[in-house]
């Protein structure tokens, strides 16, 4: 056990510091760039990139510790050469083995970025390409159109689910959406949502002609997934009449989407 210490400290501070200290700080920023992809709780890489990258610097951390020579150690020549090598290789060594850390917990928590793995996009399902808003403010007004009844996803920053309905009767909307080869519920969105949005809840406008239509707006949460990962959902409009009526299914549309981190 005395050795492998004296083994070890000497892997820290030899002299030949100044090749193991740059390699870590190289690591440094690759594992940074990773984990900072432009959602923050996500990373970059794939799961299997992720490991390689994680066990491959875990491993030279360890090869660099262990093929320390004691004899290289020259305390009595440079000591505080030497203890100022131990002080900045260790923090560096605490540092890169906290972001592996943070790498492989996100990796085992299978987070929403690697929602998007292994899906396929089905080819006998015609999907609609998202399409941004450029003038929101008739969409916000609610004002009315003379189109046909649709709907629409804008996925920019912030993301949003706009288009053009008339129910018929006064109620309020939700929105659901599913994925398409599994069916697996991804979110669900209601108009009660809208407070913590920002937003105040409208009810959506109606009428008796069946031939108008009323444009409206409602913030779209972020989808699971990588940006590159395409995939297949269906986006459904449910209304819930004020009279107490059973919801039913108002308006549905597949769209090819990505997430968004």
């Amino acid at each position: 056990m005395k050795n492998f210490c004296i083994r070890v400290l000497s892997g820290i501070a030899r002299p030949r510091y100044g090749v193991r200290l740059m390699s870590e700080i190289v690591l440094s920023f690759v594992l940074v760039y990773a984990l900072s992809g432009e959602n923050f709780v996500a990373l970059r890489l794939s799961k299997f990139s992720g490991a390689m990258m994680t066990f491959c610097t875990v491993f030279w951390l360890l090869y660099s510790l262990l093929r320390g020579k004691d004899r290289e150690v020259t305390f009595r020549s440079s000591p505080l050469l030497v203890v100022g090598r131990c002080l900045l290789t260790a923090v560096t060594d605490v540092f890169v083995l906290y972001l592996c850390t943070v790498v492989l917990l996100r990796i085992l928590a299978n987070g929403p970025e690697f929602f998007a793995d292994g899906l396929s996009i089905p080819l006998n399902v015609s999907l609609v390409n998202p399409k941004k808003c450029v003038d929101i403010g008739p969409f916000a007004n609610c004002q009315q159109t003379n189109c046909a009844p649709y709907i629409m996803l804008d996925l920019d920053d912030p993301p949003i689910c706009y288009g053009a309905l008339n129910p018929g009767e006064a109620g309020r909307m939700d929105i659901r959406v599913h994925e398409l080869t599994t069916g697996m519920a991804l979110l669900e969105y209601s108009d009660s949502m809208l407070e913590s949005c920002g937003m105040e809840p409208k009810l959506l406008r109606w009428s008796k002609d069946q031939n108008e239509c009323f444009t409206f707006v409602r913030p779209f949460k972020v989808l699971p997934g990588r940006r590159g990962r395409p995939y297949g959902v269906m986006v459904e409009i449910w209304f819930y009449p004020e009279s107490g009526n059973s919801p039913h299914l108002m308006f549905s549309q597949n769209f090819l989407v990505h997430g968004g981190y």
